[in-house]
């Protein structure tokens, strides 16, 4: 079911941060969101263990779920900051034939090309890939 979910929520929050934030800022925002998945797995266990031990068992499962609940809210917030009367982050480009154009496949595999031959990035991928085995193998 988590999958499920996370699966349904990640393109509506795509959306949300490319309708939200220019372009140049949106690195910056992106790179949030990436973490937070991983700060809400670090804090909700913690969470859970100081609502059991001050205010008795139950609320170790009641208090992370009231903040889930609390956050929702956030679902209900519009999708572009137009709708809510302010003014655009970015103006919206004429479409063009370059635009258009679809890009051809010599293209894509030449500038592919020179990233699969630098060696810091499989060594960025294969410690990730450690990291995310570990970081499994810990919290499962």
């Amino acid at each position: 079911f988590n999958g499920l979910a996370q699966g349904a929520g990640a393109p509506a929050c795509a959306k949300i941060l490319t309708s939200w934030f220019a372009s140049r800022k949106r690195g910056t925002y992106w790179g949030l969101w990436n973490l937070s998945h991983n700060i809400g797995g670090f804090s909700a266990p913690l969470l859970a263990a100081f609502a059991a031990r001050s205010f008795g068992w139950r609320w170790g499962f009641f208090a992370p779920g009231f903040i889930g609940l609390g956050s929702s809210a956030l679902t209900l917030c519009r999708s572009a900051p137009e709708d809510l009367g302010f003014a655009p982050v970015e103006a919206a480009l004429a479409p063009s034939a370059a635009f258009s154009a679809k890009p051809k496949p010599a293209f894509f595999l030449a500038s592919l090309a020179p990233v699969a031959r630098n060696g810091r990035i499989w060594v960025l991928a294969v410690s990730y890939l450690c990291l995310y085995v570990v970081r499994q193998g810990v919290t499962s």
